[in-house]
């Protein structure tokens, strides 16, 4: 009878597997979700289609920065690819893998609505729904589609 309270005991002490809600803005870095006023993270994904079909999220490890920045994001599929994106204020998108034979090089098209910080210099959001062309032959194109946003703030810019 003891052995079976000891253990209903140590049961009821162990660390329950339920997991915590997450901010839908974390720090890609590892850490837990910032503070609202201060989060840094991105949120949403994109899709290739055509060419090389797959949903492209922003890899982890990535500082939180936006989309025209020196160093926007790396891009991470959910076939275990790498890519790279950068959205400029114009609405012109640049993407590029080098992973797959059937996606390697740069792409780039334009169309992508943007969203720009308070100081109008940095895109903090897109959305895209367009053909890319590759860089090297004008003649193999891939589509991408859908939206990310980041959130950043240093202190003099801000991406809410």
């Amino acid at each position: 009878m003891r052995i079976v309270l000891v253990g209903l005991a140590l049961a009821g002490c162990s660390k329950s597997d339920s997991k915590q809600p997450q901010s839908a803005a974390t720090d890609n870095t590892g850490g837990q979700p910032s503070a609202a006023s201060h989060a840094k993270g991105y949120e949403g994904s994109v899709r290739t289609s055509g060419l090389y079909t797959a949903t492209w999220t922003v890899a982890p490890g990535n500082e939180g920065n936006p989309f025209n920045s020196f160093n926007n994001p790396s891009l991470a599929s959910d076939k275990q690819t790498n890519g790279n994106i950068k959205v400029d204020k114009d609405g012109k998108v640049s993407f590029g893998s080098g992973n797959t034979k059937e996606l390697t090089g740069q792409y780039e098209g334009s169309g992508a609505q943007v969203t720009l910080d308070t100081s109008g210099a940095f895109v903090c959001a897109f959305t895209v729904d367009t053909d890319l062309v590759s860089t090297r032959d004008a003649s193999v194109k891939v589509h991408m589609s859908g939206s990310m946003t980041v959130h950043y703030d240093d202190g003099h810019f801000s991406c809410p």
